[in-house]
């Protein structure tokens, strides 16, 4: 069962939404944005979006999420500035993902150069807020926009660092009413997601999903909540560790639905990724398949067919069973190399001493992946599709990424800094990812007997030109940040209060 205080997000892609603008916006007046979160209009929004299916459909909905640098600015005194809270948030967010020795430990490169960031470095670049809205209509449309256009944004305090807007011909509907979504590379994407245990349980898809992959997989992507959701049960039986401020301790608003302020909220990594399509299909051109219907070398790089299929042996061929396990099927990579960009995501079974505890072990450090392609400007065709004709899909430029999760440290950084930019993930000799580079060589290894291939001086296919770190709270928390923060330091709880608070037995949460 889906949680109500939980921002739809966290619940889905809003893919039948085939239209996204993704406002990257500063807080220049802190109290006209918290009257703007207190506008009915948004809420409405924010509310709404869960309403997808079959039963009931919207066709707009938003997600709004907050830098530590944002939470700042709009007014609430944060860590340092409130050292009596014994709740904090967590230091990756508080740092910032371009803090210097956490970008080298990410391996990311030149972050001075990016676009944006969620860190203040001296300039306008700093994001504090970012805006997700989703809409089925083209923004272009008169009907589109209003509260949300740019003019209305800056007339309610906001300050826009950059606005991204997305190219919907990566998304096609399917003819039993579902969506597939791809990227500008040309491969299916959105596969391989975890599913969330609680939100999944008794309902039609996780029917779906047994009858399709079986019973002895069914719960190989099926993940406790609390890998994602803060305050819900995680993998290791604990509630996820949610932060505070002091104000929601002194006096939860009516009906609040966990003890703190973090309860139901996600972090959100966001990377905006820009994709080198021209040299990529320029490399796959020099690199055929060396034989009719067999995978490609790019495909090999990637992990799976362009269609999604997997590229191991797998009794189910729909990508969507997604039913394999790497160490019973494919443990040297004959099939699916060691070093490709998904098995590299997502290792499945193979890195522990067998498969229960392999696959319980990757369960730690999954993923919620909300990627969509961006754009530079998409001019759209009366359909509503993309009406550029360079003979390919659209005009896609890269994955404007966001990954959800619970634990920025556990989850991706874990993923980013011991699996993808591992340069000697699963005994490999110094390979970066072929995809993301890495610290290691530009080079791809693919096994094989006897000595197998390897492919020196890959190209750079992808180049990161923003990120962040981003909080994206609970229902109950969002409409929190809508009012006036108390002066600093008004009716703080005495030493003996907090203590006894933090004594107290939580209260439930769902």
């Amino acid at each position: 069962m889906k949680h109500p205080d939980v921002q739809a997000l966290v619940y889905t892609s809003f893919a039948s939404l085939r239209h996204a603008r993704y406002w990257l916006l500063r807080v220049d007046d802190g109290a006209a944005v918290r009257g703007w979160l207190r506008r009915e209009a948004v809420l409405r929004l924010v509310l709404g979006g869960g309403d997808v299916g079959p039963a009931r459909r919207t066709d707009a909905a938003l997600a709004i999420a907050f830098s530590h640098a944002g939470l700042r600015a709009l007014g609430w005194a944060l860590d340092d500035e409130d050292p009596g809270n014994p709740f904090p948030f967590p230091s990756a967010f508080r740092c910032g993902m371009t803090e210097p020795d956490r970008a080298r430990a990410l391996g990311d490169t030149d972050v001075e150069a990016w676009r944006w960031t969620d860190r203040d470095r001296g300039d306008r670049s700093a994001v504090h807020v970012l805006l997700a809205h989703f809409s089925d209509t083209p923004f272009a449309a008169a009907s589109v926009g209003g509260e949300f256009d740019g003019d209305a944004l800056c007339a309610s305090g906001f300050g826009i660092v950059e606005r991204v807007d997305t190219c919907p011909s990566f998304i096609v509907p399917a003819r039993d009413r579902t969506v597939h979504l791809y990227e500008p590379f040309g491969f299916r994407d959105g596969l391989s997601q975890p599913v969330l245990r609680q939100a999944a349980a008794g309902t039609d898809a996780e029917t779906r999903r047994r009858e399709q992959v079986g019973p002895e997989m069914a719960d190989d992507a099926v993940v406790a909540d609390g890998e994602f959701v803060l305050g819900l049960t995680n993998e290791h039986g604990n509630r996820a560790y949610a932060p505070d401020l002091t104000p929601w301790r002194m006096q939860p608003p009516p009906g609040a639905p966990g003890p703190r302020f973090g309860s139901h909220g996600s972090y959100l990594v966001v990377r905006q990724i820009r994709q080198e399509v021209q040299a990529f299909e320029q490399f796959e051109r020099k690199h055929p398949p060396a034989a009719a219907g067999a995978a490609s070398l790019v495909e090999k790089m990637v992990g799976r067919r362009k269609d999604g299929a997997p590229l191991v042996d797998c009794p189910h061929a729909a990508p969507e069973a997604d039913a394999f396990r790497y160490r019973i099927a494919d443990a040297e990579g004959f099939q699916c190399p060691l070093g490709a960009h998904v098995r590299r995501g997502n290792p499945r079974d193979t890195l522990a001493w067998d498969v229960e505890s392999g696959v319980a072990s990757s369960k730690l450090h999954r993923l919620l992946r909300r990627a969509r392609v961006y754009t530079d400007g998409c001019r759209l065709a009366e359909d509503g599709r993309c009406g550029h004709d360079d003979g390919r899909r659209g005009c896609g430029r890269g994955l404007f990424f966001i990954a959800l999760n619970a634990d920025l440290d556990r989850q991706f950084e874990f993923v980013q800094q011991r699996w993808v930019g591992n340069p000697h993930f699963a005994g490999l000799a110094n390979e970066s990812d072929p995809l993301m580079g890495g610290r290691g060589r530009r080079a791809f290894t693919v096994q094989g007997l006897a000595s197998g291939q390897s492919i020196e001086d890959l190209p750079a296919f992808t180049a990161l030109v923003g990120g962040g770190y981003f909080f994206l709270p609970g229902l109950a928390a969002l409409r929190f940040l809508g009012q006036d923060p108390a002066p600093a330091g008004a009716g703080r709880l005495p030493q003996a209060c907090r203590e006894d608070a933090d004594d107290a037995a939580p209260r439930p949460l769902d």
